[in-house]
């Protein structure tokens, strides 16, 4: 009896370990996305003249801000082979040159939508609660 809830023990941490190796694999191979988007919310990137997927993110005109506060965390991500998306959690507030807010959110849950081609994740849509 006690070797058997031994094994069933041992079982238990090595289905939880791996659990947790997938996910630290699945943020690994997604960082990529999370970075870029990260780096729109700040302002530190801006395409006008191309459409792109994170247009939503421009909408807080960060780009035109002389200040961004910004935290913005991973919370869960997934892929298959081609497909998946990265969900994230963030708080933004921008201000002008005078220490206005501009724009601003709270708490806001997000999840990119990806899709492997050429085999590079790219982001393919955003979707948020309105």
């Amino acid at each position: 009896m006690k070797s058997i809830s031994k094994t069933i023990i041992i079982l238990f941490i090595t289905v939880i370990l791996m659990f947790f190796m997938v996910e630290a694999y699945m943020f690994i191979s997604l960082s990529g996305i999370y970075f870029h988007a990260k780096e729109i919310l700040q302002g530190n990137v801006y395409i006008p003249d191309e459409l792109t997927s994170y247009s939503w993110y421009y909408s807080y005109d960060s780009y035109k801000a002389d200040k961004v506060e910004l935290d913005i965390r991973p919370v869960w991500a997934w892929h298959g082979n081609k497909k998946g998306s990265l969900w994230i959690r963030y708080s933004i507030m921008t201000y002008d040159e005078n220490g206005n807010s501009m724009c601003g959110s709270a708490n806001i849950g997000s999840e990119i939508e990806v899709e492997k081609i050429d085999g590079e994740w790219v982001a393919v849509a955003v979707h948020e609660d309105p």
